[in-house]
């Protein structure tokens, strides 16, 4: 009997997982799956940001600094592990918003409330709310999709800014 290719195990398993899913009441229409892949992935994106300034600001603190073995924890492994695994996307934000550097913290609160509702989906609550054949489902897409986006060049022009502001002027290397 000749052994499954892996390619076309792993076809099957989605299938599966597709047709599981095309029967579960919270079923998710391609359109709406494509909107939470949308949502999920700008909501890590952002995450990575705020844990990367909470790490500098721990380093300029002097909480964290360099290992026993002269390697920087600010870029440790553990370090980024510890804060994705045990401090939730609110409490980060809350930590930065602490920083008084203006970063982009409301937009960031209404992209984490999609992720919510998007990582957590009610069924036909979800599919009227964003429905591609209503108006106010349209509407619904696009302010989320504006949300998304905002949210994404706000994050992206204060890192620059940051970056920028904290390594080539304020702080040189040493």
């Amino acid at each position: 009997m000749r052994r499954k290719a892996i390619d076309e195990e792993i076809d099957e398993l989605k299938n599966e997982l597709d047709n599981l899913g095309d029967i579960h009441p919270a079923y998710l229409t391609p359109e709406l799956r494509e909107l939470q892949a949308r949502v999920i992935s700008t909501h890590a994106h952002l995450e990575e940001l705020l844990e990367i300034r909470i790490g500098y600001q721990f380093r300029k603190e002097g909480i964290i600094k360099k290992g026993e073995d002269g390697t920087d924890v600010y870029f440790s492994q553990d370090f980024y592990r510890i804060l994705s695994n045990y401090v939730s996307f609110r409490n980060k934000i809350e930590i930065v918003k602490e920083y008084n550097d203006n970063f982009p913290v409301n937009n960031l609160l209404k992209v984490n409330s999609y992720r919510n509702e998007f990582a957590h989906p009610k069924g036909m609550k979800l599919r009227d709310k964003y429905n591609y054949s209503t108006s106010s489902g349209k509407i619904n897409i696009r302010d989320l999709l504006r949300c998304l986006i905002l949210a994404n060049k706000a994050a992206n022009i204060y890192a620059g800014v940051y970056y920028f502001r904290r390594i080539l002027v304020c702080e040189p290397s040493k």
